[in-house]
């Protein structure tokens, strides 16, 4: 069977896990049941594809459904982003088990189970709709759909913060999907077509620089960049495994994701067709870069410092996409891909360690972090922390060492102008380093805070942690197998 004709089985096992679990009559165990067998099958999917296809995945179209309208397809840089969701995917449902519990000393859950597990499989199956899109309409209306499923997964509590964090989340991300519409409106204007495959993009010719300025609005708003990025920290309000899958590998990489598309294609139409637009999307990434890390320092939440986290490392992953549009060609756009598909592992393991924290302490508050490796019941969750902020502060051997150093080389080899924003990056790489090291210091050197642990994550919770773990370490070396080199 060709590998192609997976992508229509793939996206679609999650969604019928979905409608399962909503359809039928069924007790919580039954649900985590279902939700469990959909998540494991579309990963085995993904692997058995992997298996099928070469060794380097080029542009291999599937089936169009709809006239057309869905197209889905299968090439080194869709790969990595279903990899991405496919993998961290089955491990949110698998801790998401022992998370969603009447056991929760933060949230005691009793109810929902059957909606949150629906929403969160139609997540991810709108996650692996977005990384195998083959047209502009199919890349949208899986782009609107992750934009639903998150505003519905983010008010899952019912509170009044849950609510205002979904609603945000839905309003200003949908102003990127208002963008990204109006870039396909301009793009059928001078190819004739709605139906456009994203390769067609070379051929726009003079339209090139407004179509990506409004891909990059697309971008801003779901990555959660400056002047959009207010609706992520308040999306805190989300049950943890939500959170780690909405950073990690769901939503706010769909748009950089989105713009790495635009830029993939638009290449080989040559560099001096953008226009100001590479300064325009360096500017974007520096300015939520250094915002970013300033908000680091007044932050007593751990869910609020890692939303920072995020917001700042995917400005990393914009970076490297301006330095693909000033001159530095396809290794930006590898540089970039490489980034998201680490950052994913490193950051899933930091906020799936900190529900651990909030499911027995109750508490979100930093100082629960203090002496965590000496709390029993405890230690692989300050591994998990201490392996995702090793990597969030580049301290090799761990993942986002690779990546970091793969954006700052590229910049390095361009024109002055990418140079000078890579030292930027450096140095708020330095920040970075003393924020997340500090609270590694915290976990293992300090002693535990006050707050009593009441409960103790159970394995459900803690088996995802080790995988992660793993993951931290060997993911640069998988990268380049899935066919992504970024040196």
């Amino acid at each position: 069977m060709q590998p192609s004709m997976l992508l229509p089985v793939i996206v679609a096992t999650p969604m019928i896990g979905s409608a399962a679990i909503l359809g039928l009559p069924l007790r919580r165990r039954g649900v985590e049941a279902i939700a469990l067998a959909s998540s494991a099958a579309t990963l085995i999917m993904y692997c058995i594809m992997l298996l099928a296809a070469p060794h380097t995945v080029v542009e291999t179209p599937g089936p169009r459904l709809l006239k057309g309208f869905i197209a889905l397809y299968l090439d080194d840089y869709g790969v990595i982003l279903a990899g991405m969701t496919v993998i961290i995917g089955f491990l949110v449902v698998l801790y998401s088990v022992g998370y969603m519990d009447p056991g929760n000393q933060e949230h005691p859950v009793t109810t929902g189970y059957r909606r949150y597990y629906s929403i969160l499989l139609l997540f991810m199956a709108g996650m692996l709709g977005v990384a195998l899109s083959y047209t502009l309409t199919s890349l949208f209306f899986f782009y609107e759909l992750t934009g639903i499923c998150s505003c519905l997964l983010i008010s899952f509590y019912g509170e009044y913060d849950s609510f205002k964090g979904g609603v945000e989340a839905l309003i200003l991300t949908h102003i990127g999907g208002l963008g990204l519409l109006a870039a396909i409106v301009i793009a059928a204007q001078h190819l004739q077509s709605y139906t456009i495959p994203l390769p067609l993009l070379a051929k726009l010719g003079p339209a090139i620089p407004a179509v990506g300025a409004l891909f990059l609005i697309a971008c801003l708003a779901k990555s959660a960049q400056v002047p959009f990025h207010i609706w992520l920290p308040d999306a805190m309000a989300a049950p943890t495994p939500v959170s780690a899958y909405l950073h990690a590998a769901a939503m706010v990489k769909v748009g950089v994701f989105t713009f790495l598309r635009f830029v993939q294609y638009t290449l080989p139409a040559g560099v001096n067709v953008y226009g100001p637009l590479g300064i325009l999307v360096l500017a974007a990434a520096l300015v939520t870069m250094y915002y970013g890390a300033f908000m680091y320092m007044a932050q007593r939440d751990i869910k609020r410092l890692l939303a920072y986290s995020t917001i700042v490392q995917l400005s990393y992953i914009l970076l490297a996409l301006s330095f693909a549009i000033l001159g530095c060609g396809i290794h930006g756009v590898h540089a970039a891909i490489y980034h998201m598909w680490n950052h994913s592992f490193a950051k899933a393991s930091l906020f799936l360690a900190a529900g651990c924290i909030s499911y027995g302490l109750g508490t979100r508050s930093i100082q629960a972090l203090n002496g965590l490796s000496k709390r029993m019941g405890y230690g692989i969750v300050a591994a998990a922390w201490i392996a995702g902020a090793a990597a969030i502060s580049a301290i090799p051997p761990f993942n986002c060492f690779y990546s970091k150093l793969a954006i700052l080389a590229t910049g390095f080899t361009g024109s002055p102008i990418t140079v000078a924003a890579a030292w930027l990056a450096l140095i708020e790489s330095v920040i970075c380093f003393i924020v997340f090291t500090r609270t590694i210091y915290m976990v293992y050197r300090s002693e535990p805070s006050e707050t009593p642990a009441h409960a103790t994550p159970p394995a459900w919770m803690k088996i995802p942690l080790i995988i992660l773990i793993a993951f931290i370490l060997i993911s640069p070396y998988i990268a380049p197998w899935l066919g992504v080199k970024p040196w």
